[in-house]
């Protein structure tokens, strides 16, 4: 297409020719859909050329062998909107605004919006309340992600003020709308994505209620612990294993058996660990010794020091471990 652009003088004929390259083949054509741009314009389409679809809302320009959507502008605001390579810089996406703010609590309350970003972080020293927009703004979808750095715990609710989540310290949260309609915390969905510290392995453990799988507690205060030690009958001889920390064993048998203690090579037991004897029943009197004594060095009160019965039935009494090899009995024993 010949064209291009013309400064035209006073009292200048139009010709045909430059009416056609300068004015007509550089207008924005407007047809009702493809088929009849390529009947009005067969044989004489021209790269350059650009062409509005009505039934589509489409831009369109001409490379000389195919028409391709037009790369800049907006056509529509409204209806979907196919973008193929090309950039777009910070856009808006269904209420999904990039970018990151900041707030100190202050045993307050941070009111979000539609309009506000996405990344959500709070510190200081003490609580804050969260409350998410209103659903019926939102996109189902929309994410948001609030982060924890406070000491306190950040409490998100609904625009109803229903209680979504409560945050703990050095926590984050991503918070997802589920529902455009609605005020309770129903409208939103959350789950735990990040943790300023983690230590051990398995699952995220909070204040409430938690199971605590062979954790190891360094120097914990426990306030008002409520505790219980297993508890196994046995009628024969047992020698205590892994697993058998803090139990208690009752024996009860015909004959005289023996609640033997391994060597370390055969289970290492931390030191300070404490196994519990009882003797409940039966008329053999139960006695306490190292499985292999030349290796194990068991000590008591008892009349022999590395063998201490239990006294009478009922009588119990506990192993406790001193150091490597070396455990030490006391209770009710002879």
């Amino acid at each position: 297409m010949a064209g291009g652009y013309k400064l035209w003088s006073t009292g200048e004929v139009v010709t045909a020719t430059n009416l056609q390259n300068y004015i007509q083949n550089q207008t924005v054509m407007v047809f009702t859909d493809s088929s009849a741009r390529t009947t009005a314009l067969s044989g004489v389409a021209a790269a350059g050329m650009i062409s509005y679809l009505t039934s589509t809302n489409s831009l369109e320009t001409y490379n000389g062998t195919t028409w391709t959507a037009n790369g800049t502008g907006d056509v529509t605001t409204t209806g979907t909107q196919t973008l193929t390579n090309k950039t777009l810089t910070l856009p808006i996406i269904d209420n999904f605004l990039l970018g990151y703010a900041t707030t100190a609590t202050a045993a307050g309350t941070t009111t979000l919006t539609n309009a506000s970003v996405n990344q959500q972080l709070f510190t200081g020293t003490t609580t804050q309340t969260v409350v998410m927009p209103v659903s019926s703004t939102m996109t189902v979808g929309t994410r948001y992600l609030i982060e924890n750095n406070s000491t306190g715990v950040v409490t998100v609710q609904s625009s109803g003020l229903n209680t979504i989540v409560a945050i703990p310290s050095n926590t984050s949260v991503k918070v997802t709308a589920i529902l455009n309609s609605g005020t309770t915390a129903a409208s939103w969905d959350y789950e735990y994505v990040g943790f300023n510290a983690i230590t051990g392995t398995g699952s995220a453990v909070l204040a409430t209620s938690p199971t605590l799988t062979t954790p190891t507690l360094t120097t914990p205060i426990i306030n008002q612990p409520k505790t219980y030690i297993g508890y196994t009958a046995k009628t024969a001889a047992y020698t205590i294993a892994s697993g058998d920390e803090g139990y208690l064993f009752s024996m009860n048998n015909a004959a005289t058996q023996q609640f033997n203690i391994p060597t370390d090579a055969t289970f290492n037991f931390a030191v300070g660990t404490e196994v519990h004897f009882v003797w409940i029943t039966g008329a053999g009197q139960p006695t306490i010794g190292a499985t292999t004594p030349g290796t194990t060095t068991v000590i008591s009160t008892g009349a022999t020091s590395a063998t201490p019965k239990l006294r009478v039935a009922n009588s119990a009494a506990t192993a406790i471990k001193l150091s490597a090899n070396n455990w030490l009995v006391v209770g009710d024993i002879a």
